[in-house]
């Protein structure tokens, strides 16, 4: 019997910007021949216009292609498109002011980091508990009071008809 071997693929090098000549001229020592803007899915959706994303596909000298981000001054390439959506996302912020915008958060807010709203939620879970057994407090309180204005009234209706004989 015959040993079969698995042969792993290396995984394909990162894609190096070549900054000597002007911007995006070179990717992977090879000459950008055309640079097209991509468009999104929705364009494809009938009665939708065609939505460009800041996403740029490089066609290079040898017929391969690379995704570099649109956004002015910006020189980040990639093999893959959705790497460059993550840098758009991470860096120019793509996407949030639209989000922002449908669920009314504010920028302060927009702003923090999960771990940031994790210890946020568990301190209003906290404050919250704390509200309620205040409350319960309250109310145990208020009815002492309301109970000792009884007995005060008690006494004084007491005491004045002692007074009236």
């Amino acid at each position: 019997m015959a040993a079969t071997t698995t042969r792993r693929r290396r995984p394909a090098p990162e894609p190096t910007l070549d900054l000597a000549e002007d911007t995006r001229a070179r990717v992977d020592g090879l000459a950008v021949v055309e640079t097209e803007p991509i468009a999104s899915n929705l364009a494809r959706t009938p009665g939708r216009a065609g939505v460009v994303l800041k996403i740029n596909r490089l066609t290079l000298e040898d017929g391969s292609y690379r995704f570099g981000c649109a956004e002015a001054d910006c020189e980040f390439v990639a093999a893959q498109r959705g790497e460059v959506q993550s840098h758009r996302q991470q860096t120019h912020g793509a996407g949030r002011t639209r989000a922002r915008a449908a669920t009314g958060v504010s920028a302060e807010v927009a702003a923090l980091s999960f771990m940031e709203v994790v210890a946020l939620a568990e301190a209003a879970l906290s404050m919250e508990t704390a509200f309620d057994e205040l409350n319960t407090a309250v109310a145990h309180w208020r009815e002492r009071a309301n109970s000792a204005e009884r007995r005060l009234s008690q006494i004084e209706s007491t005491l004045g008809r002692l007074i009236d004989k």
